[in-house]
């Protein structure tokens, strides 16, 4: 899944993609989970592998969109939500599937 820009403008994503968000209320549209739930953050850390920082910025992009829905007062739930859990969870994705530690 990749958000495409057209003339400055972002486009939506396709919500017909498994685990998408349910606004406004931020819920996953198939397992009713926060979004992202763990399912989607293990599609985009597969997504993502090779460019991390993409993955941030596309995430950022659903963080500023979901408190603007939620109005919530506590950003700091949803950033944890939406952007250290996701990233933390594919480095250890990553770090786990490594055939072999490096050697010092």
């Amino acid at each position: 899944m990749r958000v495409e820009w057209i003339g400055g403008l972002r486009r939506m994503p396709d919500l017909s993609q498994p685990h998408m968000p349910q606004r406004p209320v931020w819920n996953c549209h198939d397992c009713g989970q926060p979004w992202p739930c763990k399912p989607k953050v293990r599609d985009l850390n597969a997504e993502f592998r090779d460019n991390r920082t993409s993955l941030v910025v596309y995430l950022a992009s659903f963080f500023a969109e979901a408190q603007a829905d939620l109005g919530d007062d506590r950003p700091v739930g949803l950033y944890s939500r939406f952007l250290i859990a996701p990233v933390v969870a594919g480095r250890v994705d990553r770090f786990l599937q490594e055939p072999e530690l490096p050697s010092f």
